[in-house]
């Protein structure tokens, strides 16, 4: 399993935050490690919509089944990084 604090650090984190600001209109200000989707107005249909644009920038899938409106980002960072393909350093290819 991943460290959540290490994952603060991945780039998931950062990555999630940018898709907050950018796609779904959370204030940056709001966003934290302990802040929940649901803390930042996001219910389980902008979830659905969240893990699949984490998905395309990402390239990871299954984040869908497993995002819940009372995880924190800090969570949330663990797990995407979780999700990511572990030899992410050669070319990625599509499915």
């Amino acid at each position: 399993m991943s460290d959540p604090d290490s994952a603060l650090g991945s780039g998931a984190y950062t990555e999630i935050c940018t898709v907050l600001t950018e796609t779904f209109g959370v204030e940056p200000d709001a966003l934290r490690p302990s802040a929940t989707f649901e803390e930042l107005d996001l219910d389980s249909l902008a979830l659905l919509e969240f893990a699949l644009v984490m998905g395309e920038r990402l390239g990871v899938s299954g984040a869908d089944a497993d995002l819940r409106p009372a995880m924190t980002l800090r969570e949330a960072s663990a797990f995407v990084e979780s999700l990511r393909p572990q030899a992410c350093h050669g070319p990625r290819h599509p499915r």
